[in-house]
């Protein structure tokens, strides 16, 4: 098996925050990690320094340990288009993501 952290950028609908956050927390998190290989999730709000402006406000990331990572993810999306995942009509459309293999740490064989 092999760890990923799948990272999701993602905003609310304006004027939707409240509920965009009741979902993700209490539904969309649940739903996901109910998916085959996703392990955990945690959320997080944009904390700006110095004036920064973030591409979404909001980021999610998933732990995921798959020997097939392609087929986890395919499995994930399947099932959102199928509609066996409820999605909100608070979650603003084009959320941005990443997906990062672990590396070995060095001087180790994996």
């Amino acid at each position: 098996m092999t760890s990923y952290k799948f990272v999701v950028f993602t905003d609310p609908v304006e004027g939707k925050e409240e509920e965009y956050n009741n979902w993700y927390d209490n539904v969309h998190l649940k739903e996901v990690t109910e998916c085959d290989g996703f392990v955990a999730a945690t959320r997080y709000r944009f904390k700006p320094l110095d004036g920064e402006t973030p591409p979404r406000q909001y980021m999610a990331i998933y732990d995921i340990e798959s020997g097939d990572v392609l087929a986890t993810m395919k499995n994930l999306m399947d099932r959102a288009l199928s509609g066996g995942m409820q999605m909100s009509d608070a979650l603003a459309p084009n959320p941005i993501t990443y997906l990062f293999e672990a590396m070995p740490a060095q001087g180790r064989k994996d």
